[in-house]
């Protein structure tokens, strides 16, 4: 999610107290824009002065660049008043990051190595989706948010175990680690 923090200050006319404002966000996705009226309520300083605060999150579905249109106006967001108080901000939605690590137990007599495993990521945009196995540091993978899950073609002769975070939901930016641990098992047969 991104949050937009922001002021807002302006000078009143004599007698004035407060002052009514709207702020409007338009996110760049064809969301619907979030609006908002506030009051910026006035200093005791001499001259006064209007000061205020106004906070907009989002959270957007797809990765990719947005321009983000800020409006904080007096009353309306239109005509003169509106005209001049309109910033744009270019945001880059980066897509999340999932390594996995293939660690190998051949205790016992097992000869295989990590790169014996074929290993799969399925996700939105997943990039490799397919891949041999790595140990420490692992094989990072790039996938849009929502939810994903890593797993592994079977080798006769070892178990598999997962740890956590090998499977469920990614936000953008997230980074997350998934360990396949795979034992050699001398009592599993081939089934013929």
């Amino acid at each position: 999610a991104i949050t937009l923090d922001g002021t807002a200050s302006g000078s009143p006319y004599v007698g004035q107290m407060n002052d009514q404002h709207v702020r409007v966000v338009n996110w760049g996705d064809n969301s619907a824009q979030a609006e908002a009226s506030f009051t910026i309520t006035s200093s005791t300083n001499n001259p006064k002065t209007f000061n205020a605060t106004w906070s907009a999150s989002h959270t957007y579905a797809a990765v990719g660049p947005y321009t983000i249109t800020i409006a904080v106006c007096h009353s309306q967001c239109s005509g003169a008043e509106g005209a001049d108080n309109t910033v744009n901000v270019n945001v880059i939605i980066p897509p999340a990051t999932l390594t996995v690590i293939k660690h190998v137990i051949n205790t016992g007599g097992g000869t295989k190595s990590a790169s014996d495993f074929t290993m799969h990521v399925s996700g939105t945009n997943v990039s490799p989706a397919t891949f041999a196995g790595q140990e420490s540091p692992g094989t990072t993978v790039s996938v849009d948010p929502g939810s994903y899950s890593a797993s592994e073609d079977s080798t006769i002769g070892y178990t598999g175990s997962f740890s956590a975070n090998c499977s469920g939901q990614i936000t953008s930016g997230e980074a997350k680690t998934c360990t396949i641990t795979n034992t050699f098992n001398p009592n599993i047969s081939p089934v013929l």
